[in-house]
């Protein structure tokens, strides 16, 4: 480096690049000339270049620069041609001429270095003006997510009070039927007393219009004989039956006008009430079907566990319902899928299984794991010491249908949870009465990260 020549510098060679390039043509020429004219050794690697680069441009700077016989003939090939300065300078080679061409050199090396600046300052310009693009552009987006983000968060908030409110109605329609359902049996029972009642008045009426025919149709008594009649041989009358007690038929009459009168109100009674039972109100009596219906449905139906407090979607719901009396069903491999997507099955399941086993060892929750496919690992002695039941259903049974199937076979007195993300085991396990988690709400409170 140190034997380098001053003018091999690349912007010296760059400034002088017309006249190297106007003496390499000139060589060539001279090559194919009759006679030829014998080329500089160095050179003649280069001949057959038809665009001159650093090296080559070096290499005919010294040859130029070694033989003042090729430096004269392409001085005079150029002849009046105005290469530039510096071209000329180098040629002709006036007196200075060195000390001229070193600061014409140096004013091109200031020049480069203020345009590589103002490049560089116009590359910095544009990427700071696109960096500044981009930044108000996150920043709008930014915006947009947080205003998104806040209207999300007021129509989670008004479905939340309107889903509180439906279910207050529910309750209080609820007990308006357990009102009306239970006045409507009151009622059945008074209707079915009152006629009974009637039917025991009017039996009674009819004995008392019978024995009051039979006292009318009876036979006067016979006059008695007169205290003052003649004794003598007249035969006497024979004596006279024992007298019948009687009552007084006004008596008699009033006793069974009464009894006609009372069943004529009790009877004008239970057709009112009979009316309000049956054809008189149809509302009310599928009020009181449906009311019944509803209680018995509710003796064998499994109701949802009431949070204190939360939505079912919250996260804090899951730490609540697992400390609970409640069966905690596990869709195994939609949480561990979710959990560890990337790693195989069997490691999803240990990871799963022993994170479900702290939880049930905080807690003290009854935690049942069901996972598609066969048993593989069977034999495994941890496994068999795990808190957590696991539960492998058969080759041609879907964990799906055999969580649902243990939703509705439980007692419907014990509360079922069933935590999944897959929308009919979810929509199978509220038919049944459970309440329902996502993997993602269980993730969290096992403190996983989803991907992790």
């Amino acid at each position: 480096m140190g034997d380098r020549h001053p003018l091999d510098d690349p912007v010296a060679l760059e400034l002088l690049r017309p006249a190297l390039e106007r003496a390499f043509v000139t060589i060539r020429s001279g090559v194919r000339a009759r006679p030829p004219v014998e080329p500089p050794p160095s050179l003649r690697p280069f001949l057959r270049f038809t665009r001159l680069k650093g090296r080559a441009l070096a290499a005919v700077r010294a040859a130029v620069d070694g033989d003042d016989d090729v430096r004269l003939r392409v001085v005079e090939a150029v002849g009046d041609d105005d290469l530039g300065l510096a071209p000329d300078l180098w040629l002709r080679r006036p007196d200075g001429w060195e000390e001229a061409l070193a600061e014409l050199v140096d004013e091109q090396r200031d020049a480069d270095a203020a345009r590589a600046d103002d490049k560089a300052a116009d590359d910095l310009g544009r990427k700071l003006d696109s960096l500044t693009a981009e930044l108000e552009r996150v920043t709008e987006v930014q915006r947009r997510a947080a205003a998104d983000l806040e209207d999300v968060r007021t129509e989670l908030a008004t479905e939340r009070r309107r889903r509180r409110e439906a279910e207050e109605r529910a309750l209080e329609v609820d007990e308006r039927l357990d009102v009306v359902g239970r006045r409507a049996v009151a009622a059945e029972e008074r209707a079915n007393t009152a006629e009974a009642t009637l039917g025991e008045e009017r039996a009674r009426l009819k004995e008392l219009r019978a024995e009051l025919a039979a006292l009318e149709a009876a036979p006067a008594p016979a006059p008695s004989a007169s205290p003052t009649a003649p004794v003598g041989d007249e035969p006497t009358a024979p004596d006279s039956p024992p007298a019948v007690p009687t009552v007084p038929l006004a008596e008699m009459g009033e006793v069974i006008a009464q009894a006609a009168a009372g069943a004529d109100q009790l009877a004008r009674s239970l057709a009112a009430l009979t009316d309000v039972l049956g054809g008189g109100s149809a509302e009310l009596g599928e009020v009181t079907r449906l009311s019944t219906r509803r209680a018995r449905a509710q003796r064998r139906r499994r109701r949802p566990l009431a949070l204190p407090g939360l939505m079912e979607e919250d996260d804090e719901a899951v730490g609540w319902l697992f400390r609970t009396e409640a069966l905690v069903l596990v869709d195994g491999y939609n949480v561990s899928i979710s959990a560890w997507p990337d790693t195989g099955l069997g490691h999803q399941r240990d990871r799963l299984v022993s994170l479900l086993g702290e939880e049930v060892g905080r807690s003290g929750a009854d935690v049942r794991i069901v996972f598609d496919g066969a048993d593989v690992d069977r034999g495994d002695a941890a496994r068999l010491r795990c808190p957590v039941a696991i539960e492998f259903t058969d080759a041609d049974v879907e964990a799906d249908d055999r969580i649902i199937e243990l939703v509705h076979a439980e007692p419907a007195e014990r509360p079922v949870v069933v935590v999944s993300s897959d929308r009919r085991v979810r929509d199978g396990a509220r038919s049944g009465g459970a309440n329902v988690v996502s993997s993602e709400q269980l993730l969290r409170h096992l403190g996983v990260a989803r991907g992790a």
